[in-house]
């Protein structure tokens, strides 16, 4: 993320040393949401791409917005919580990362050992959730004859407060039963 943020910045300032209209910014101009405006579409369009900055989630809420209005209400929600302390591969793989508990197998760990092993290796944790998901979503977009999923849906992961990942998944099946209306 330091890198990240040290790299925007770079962007960010090169963006407003190279513009010819950054160079006699009043206060007036500044006020003016029209000119912030325009200022912000043209010259840092490249934030849509970065995850986590409002341009990127607002380009992302207008993508879902269009996929809503093309394909009528996702027919399933889903919010799947990671659960790491309960996860036994991930554990003994944590186990094999630290030499913390020599000897002892995932199963043998009591809940404070199995807390200070998460809590020790968070990005571990969360490649290993986010390869969960990335299974999960690949057996609903088989191509098997069970299949009800219709290829399309939208994923946003996030991070709770203790920083154990959760994802929000929004679903459209073939075939979904329509909503009568009343």
């Amino acid at each position: 993320m330091k890198i990240l943020r040290l790299r925007m910045v770079d962007g960010i300032y090169s963006t407003f040393r190279n513009v010819s209209v950054t160079e006699n910014i009043t206060r007036r101009m500044l006020e003016d949401p029209e000119f912030l405006k325009a200022y912000v579409l043209e010259n840092l369009a490249f934030v849509k791409t970065v995850p986590n900055f409002v341009q990127y989630w607002a380009s992302r809420k207008r993508d879902l917005f269009a996929i809503i209005r093309q394909l009528g209400k996702p027919t399933i929600f889903l919010t799947i919580s990671a659960n790491e302390i309960r996860w036994m591969k991930l554990l003994t793989i944590l186990l094999r990362l630290s030499n913390k508990y020599p000897g002892k197998s995932a199963g043998e760990l009591n809940t404070s050992e199995r807390c200070t092993l998460v809590s020790d290796n968070p990005v571990t944790c969360c490649i290993y959730f986010y390869k969960l998901i990335g299974s999960l979503m690949k057996m609903l977009e088989s191509k098997q004859s069970y299949n009800l999923f219709r290829e399309y849906f939208v994923i946003r992961i996030e991070f709770q407060h203790r920083g154990s990942p959760h994802v929000h998944i929004l679903l459209w099946l073939n075939n979904d039963p329509h909503e009568t209306p009343s």
